[in-house]
């Protein structure tokens, strides 16, 4: 899963404050509030994840959170993709805009990085997510304020 969340290093982004999550109760550094069920990583991948962006002088002026929920139920498959949802219909209601998507791997459960801009304000928001047995891993990276 590291190298996996290293791969978000990979975006032209660069460095700044980076916490665990970026603000509490929200998800994307304030653009949305928690969604319920997830679960803030704050330990080692989450930690590696951050200082991938930070060494690497990829994350200028940005911020980077790392969710995990479980994935044993279909309940659990649908309340994430129902959150997957809720967070693509915020990103456009804040003017956010899909530019590309990434599968980081050929397999069937390879991870996904999507990319967003927002064209007004010239922000990103990029998501890479990662399916580990009965977990799903949310790696979210952004620059400047979420809101």
């Amino acid at each position: 899963m590291k190298t996996c969340l290293m791969t978000l290093a990979t975006l032209t982004l660069t460095s700044a404050a980076l916490a665990c999550p970026a603000q509490q109760g929200t998800l994307g550094n304030g653009l949305m509030p928690a969604i319920a069920g997830m679960r803030a990583e704050c330990g080692p991948n989450y930690q590696a994840f951050s200082k991938s962006l930070l060494s690497g002088g990829t994350l200028k002026g940005g911020w980077a959170e790392m969710y995990s929920l479980p994935m044993t139920t279909a309940t659990d498959n649908q309340r994430f993709s129902a959150a997957l949802q809720k967070m693509t219909s915020t990103l456009t209601t804040k003017g956010y805009v899909y530019f590309s998507t990434s599968d980081v791997g050929s397999d069937r459960d390879a991870p996904r990085l999507l990319n967003f801009v927002n064209k007004k304000t010239k922000r990103v928001f990029s998501y890479l997510l990662v399916r580990e047995g009965s977990r799903m891993t949310l790696a979210i990276a952004g620059t400047g304020a979420g809101k």
